[in-house]
């Protein structure tokens, strides 16, 4: 049977461990030093092996210990071979010995710098890949839209999650950050559909903001009227559209009456609501906020659609579930990323239980209601008056 043991180390220190200076103790060696930290944690034995004694060898002890390395034995063999062989003798046995004077700490040096090359070359392989599928990103985004661009987008996502390349993490960025590669139009390259930044409101309460699109909502400018809309240049649009993951705390209602006269135009939802959310965001939020048009029915029964500018706003029913509305008027905007995946619908609050909340539409076959999404994530209409959840959006 085979009578496995550790391994012997015998180390030498002046010219070895540290440059040779003696009796003064030299520059550390650091590859050969960490070489010996590795050799030890494995298992082997080691042993300090010099021609030091009294104080200097003393001192040769405490400097190993500050650089973070311990023996086994030193100057002194195994107490099993000692036993083995009936008594010590001056010569250190050992399985191998590292000395300037047998193994150079050259050799350790090159070993250890052919190391390091590897690991800074499998570095720059992971810097030139996350490079590359930045770079497809942004062509993507420049020559394609809609389903194939999130399509085709994933795919390089699975394809950076397999190989290990690092992704932009949303949550390390400040708003400021954020506001400015949105504004370059470096937001589809650098971000996910889904990534997740926490913020906290003055009030202490926190949410979760989600990104739910890229370039989907136009920036609001002064444009031109035709039949009571506003002509916009298509190509200025927010780079990033967040919503609230869950809900605020609290409950909201749209109007103070059962009314949707005046739609969200008009509504207690947006001109008394969206003013107080906005004050209570954190001030490096608020001043980086993009003001956006959004497409609303009038409400009063109304299918006539109006355009409001907001920097806070409730999504449509359209913007949730896409165009397959019955209820609401048509043209309040095109469904975003987000919400295509049902499960997304569904709104919960703080304390984990799912509940209803409220969307901007007005129902278009009464003057009473607006939208709503159920805690299961179906439309439905509620009277004005209820009270209902609120998940609100904005854009960078």
């Amino acid at each position: 049977m085979c009578n496995l043991r550790p391994r012997i180390i015998a180390v030498d220190f002046d010219g070895t461990l540290c440059e040779g200076k003696f009796p003064d103790i030299g520059a550390p060696i650091l590859p050969v030093i960490e070489y010996v930290k590795r050799l030890r944690a494995a298992g082997n034995i080691v042993i300090l092996w010099t021609c030091r004694t009294g104080q200097n060898l003393a001192d040769a002890v405490t400097w190993c210990k500050q650089q973070g390395l311990t023996f086994d034995y030193i100057n002194e063999n195994v107490k099993q071979n000692v036993e083995q062989y009936g008594g010590d003798t001056r010569k250190i046995f050992a399985d191998v010995y590292i000395d300037d004077k047998t193994i150079l700490p050259q050799q350790i040096i090159i070993k250890e710098s052919i190391e390091m090359t590897n690991k800074e070359k499998q570095q720059i392989t992971t810097d030139v890949a996350s490079a590359v599928i930045n770079d497809i990103d942004n062509t993507i985004a420049e020559h394609f839209c809609g389903d194939v661009y999130y399509t085709v987008r994933n795919a390089l996502n699975d394809i950076a999650d397999k190989y290990g390349v690092k992704r932009n993490n949303l949550a390390d960025y400040t708003w400021e950050e954020i506001a400015e590669i949105a504004a370059q139009g470096k937001a589809a390259a650098n971000f996910r559909i889904g990534d997740k930044k926490e913020l906290e409101l003055i009030t202490g309460e926190k949410l979760t903001a989600v990104i739910i699109g890229f370039d989907h909502d136009v920036i609001e400018t002064k444009g031109i009227y035709a039949d009571n809309h506003k002509l916009f240049d298509v190509k200025k649009c927010a780079g990033i559209t967040f919503a609230i993951e869950g809900v605020l705390d609290g409950w909201f209602e749209m109007n103070e009456d059962d009314t949707n006269k005046g739609g969200w135009k008009n509504s207690k939802m947006r001109t008394v609501y969206m003013s107080r959310i906005e004050k209570l965001l954190p001030a490096e939020l608020r001043v980086v906020l993009r003001t956006v048009a959004k497409f609303t029915g009038k409400g009063g029964g109304s299918d006539d659609v109006e355009t409001t500018a907001d920097k806070l706003f409730l999504f449509s029913e359209a913007e949730i579930i896409g165009d397959d509305v019955e209820y609401s008027a048509s043209g309040e905007g095109s469904q975003y990323p987000y919400f295509a995946d049902a499960a997304n619908r569904i709104k919960k609050r703080h304390g984990g239980d799912s509940c209803s909340w409220w969307l901007r539409s007005p129902d278009v076959t009464s003057a009473t209601g607006f939208r709503c999404v159920s805690y299961s994530g179906n439309v439905y209409t509620y009277y004005a008056a209820s009270s209902g959840g609120v998940s609100f959006g904005f854009c960078l």
